[in-house]
């Protein structure tokens, strides 16, 4: 969660099968013609390939079902919003671009990573993102070593130590994404299903 947040939204496969940034919603995005409504299929896949990136390893990734516990369980420790939304197709289709009538639902990602730096960071939008975190509406883009305004080190002035060089502690959101949830514990599996539908 913490990289899809950084991220603004999870990495998908286009139409013609081209790796792309599926960005999610702020909440004032959300309407009836969009939503943050995924397919499973796609955010597992993502799921899969970060931990193969950062674990070299699969073997927590386990299949849509356990992510869905894994998701369910962070929704009722209130350190995510996650809902499994039954849609008809024909609104399924409009909302994710794919063929299916299961969703996965969240709120806008300005709420989530709200309460993500609430309940994980404490509150600490800095500890969360890093020292580059700026709010929102402040971001510039970051330039590249090639540019003319690139600052040249200044030897004459006392460096501090570097916080990122020192060993990592292990980030307090892959405690929630690894551990066993019990499949016959009630509502492990988020079985607050919508036949309805609302869009």
């Amino acid at each position: 969660m913490q990289q899809l947040f950084q991220n603004g939204g999870h990495q998908q496969r286009n139409d013609v099968g081209i790796l792309e940034t599926k960005g999610w919603l702020n909440s004032h995005q959300i309407n009836t013609q969009q939503d943050n409504v995924f397919a499973p299929k796609d955010l597992h896949e993502d799921y899969v390939d970060f931990l193969k990136k950062t674990t070299s390893s699969r073997s927590y990734a386990g299949n849509e079902r356990d992510l869905s516990k894994r998701l369910s369980q962070l929704h009722k420790m209130g350190k995510i919003h996650f809902e499994k939304k039954r849609i008809n197709p024909k609104t399924f289709k409009k909302l994710t671009g794919k063929d299916g009538t299961t969703g996965w639902k969240f709120l806008g990602i300005d709420q989530m990573r709200k309460i993500w730096v609430d309940e994980i960071h404490g509150g600490d939008e800095e500890g969360a993102w890093g020292n580059e975190y700026q709010p929102e509406d402040k971001v510039v883009p970051i330039r590249s070593v090639e540019s003319e305004d690139f600052v040249q080190p200044q030897f004459n002035k006392k460096v501090e130590p570097d916080k990122q060089s020192v060993t990592p502690t292990p980030r307090p959101e892959e405690q929630f994404l690894t551990q066993d949830v019990d499949p016959y514990e009630d509502g492990a599996l988020g079985d607050d299903w919508d036949f309805g539908d609302d869009y």
